[in-house]
């Protein structure tokens, strides 16, 4: 995964897109409907048709906050003692940047030599959890109708979400686009989806630049 801001240490990003039944098959027409008679309101119902399932194969333990703060999905929680590992984890560019690595990378090392150590001395399982640390990656399973996936992209594809979980919404719908262009070149972050930023005085100022980028 070419990130520009980080990348992911020893464990390959991947996003895979599952569409069980698919709402529409060329026709824009349709979607139209869905969008004039009930706003994003209506895509709610299309739950009933379409199933989306997204796979994060490497989210951090911090990006997985922002995930779970969507509350109309069905989020498989990863067993993360079962899957953690401490040569997993995110590296942020600015840590690099700052000429800290060498000391961010030890940290993980660390950790990781505690909980092994705690592990041979026979601690409860339930103990190595508090030396998780945020940038650890695991995989995650989600669920979405197309009504929250509107709410998810347009709120996790702006330039002010958290970049990690902006770079993974980006990624996804990227993929979704190429399932079902029709219904997904819709979606993006909202100054995309209503011409309009709701950001106020927060806002990037590149809204001519998001609407390019989202209506490739």
């Amino acid at each position: 995964l070419g990130m520009v801001e980080s990348e992911v240490v020893d464990m390959p990003l991947y996003y895979g897109v599952a569409l069980f039944l698919l709402l529409v098959s060329g026709n824009l027409l349709v979607l139209s409907v869905f969008f004039g008679l009930g706003g994003a309101s209506a895509l709610t119902t299309v739950f009933f048709l379409l199933g989306i399932a997204l796979l994060f194969g490497g989210l951090s333990l911090a990006a997985l906050t922002h995930l779970t703060r969507h509350r109309m999905q069905s989020l498989c929680p990863p067993q993360l003692l079962q899957n953690i590992r401490y040569d997993r984890y995110v590296l942020p560019q600015s840590v690099r940047d700052k000429g800290m690595e060498a000391r961010y990378r030890s940290a993980f090392e660390l950790a990781g030599q505690a909980a092994a150590q705690l592990r041979d001395r026979g601690a409860d399982e339930s103990i190595l959890c508090y030396l998780m640390l945020s940038g650890q990656t695991v995989p995650v399973l989600t669920t979405m109708n197309a009504g929250e996936l509107y709410v998810f992209f347009r709120l996790r594809c702006c330039t002010r979400a958290q970049w990690e979980i902006r770079d993974a919404a980006c990624q996804a719908l990227a993929a979704l686009r190429e399932v079902s262009p029709e219904l997904f070149r819709l979606y993006g972050p909202t100054c995309f989806c209503t011409g309009k930023c709701p950001e106020g005085k927060m806002t990037c100022g590149r809204q001519a630049e998001m609407k390019r980028k989202f209506s490739e």
